[in-house]
């Protein structure tokens, strides 16, 4: 029943929220795709002093096979993007949280699997839950599927970086610590250089000597968003970065390893397999939790705009 407050002709949407390591999603459930979702919605609802605020919107609606979704991800200034490493893992938990798939029991172990498509590819994620009566966080692995790594000219002086795609385009700008750089600048600079935009890496090599028990920093500048607190594929793309610098050091390598990618809203697990020369598969491992659930009153500018991604 709609409340006596509100006049009849107004919009509330119901969304629920999310967080992956700092990185946050709105997402509602629209198994048809029926409701509005354009450019304006999502920045609406992203902004932090006007809407709900996140770093993106995501709509789950139904695939034509069962346990499958679709994830359509916009970013905080509306701009659809083509995948998300912390939004995937995100849109995970809400199929069990919200009760849109029940969860399975083993050995006492609380867990459930999913398949989300997002962009062009199918996402394989299993979430790991505390108990059955907390399924409101998870640890969650997802396969993120091929990854093309190149290297490329660096715009930092004494710097290596590399082009990779992970579903989604980065730049991952490897050196010995940032300090006394603009790198707001500069990863707003890349971003614009290019029409589809790019993601932004800054990773921090200073312990690779120690590897494999080391842990690298990154910071990252999200296409359409800008500084977040963590980016899933730009920890992969950070990853296959440390695993091309590693193999131009010592081309007898082992491509199987892991790696730990320190954000700085936390540290998320990667795992390379070798794939084609240049490319790996990848899988991310790293906690989502629940935040909230809330109903928003849509200005009325935006309740018949029924732009589909």
């Amino acid at each position: 029943m709609k409340d006596k407050r509100l006049c009849e002709d107004t919009s509330l949407m119901k969304v629920t929220k999310y967080e992956a390591l700092g990185n946050d999603f709105l997402i509602f459930f629209d198994d048809d795709e029926e409701k509005p979702f354009g450019e304006e919605l999502a920045e609406f609802l992203c902004d932090r002093h006007f809407g709900l605020g996140a770093d993106g919107v995501i709509r789950m609606s139904r695939a034509q096979k069962s346990r499958r979704f679709k994830m359509t991800l916009r970013n905080a200034d509306g701009t659809l993007a083509e995948t998300s490493g912390n939004g995937l893992r995100c849109a995970a938990l809400a199929v069990f949280f919200e009760g849109i798939e029940k969860t399975d029991t083993y050995n006492g172990e609380i867990s459930g699997a999913t398949e989300i498509e997002a962009a062009d590819s199918i996402v394989g994620a299993f979430c790991h839950f505390p108990s059955a009566d907390n399924i409101a966080s998870a640890a969650i692995e997802v396969s993120m599927g091929e990854v093309k790594i190149a290297q490329t000219k660096s715009p930092i002086e004494d710097t290596v970086a590399f082009e990779v795609n992970v579903g989604n385009p980065h730049l991952v700008i490897c050196g010995h610590g940032f300090e006394g750089l603009d790198l707001a600048k500069i990863g707003s600079q890349e971003e614009k250089a290019r029409p589809e935009g790019i993601n932004v890496e800054f990773l921090d090599l200073s312990d690779l000597g120690a590897f494999p028990n080391a842990k690298f920093p990154m910071v990252v500048w999200e296409r359409g968003v800008g500084f977040t607190k963590a980016c899933g594929s730009g920890s992969v793309a950070s990853a296959a970065a440390i695993g091309e610098t590693l193999l131009q050091r010592d081309s007898q390598l082992s491509e199987h390893f892991s790696y730990v990618i320190a954000n700085p809203g936390g540290d998320l697990d990667i795992r390379l397999e070798p794939f084609t020369k240049g490319s790996y598969f990848a899988y991310l491992r790293g906690p989502a939790n629940f935040i909230a659930e809330a109903e928003v009153l849509l200005p009325q500018r935006l309740t018949g705009n029924a732009v589909h991604g």
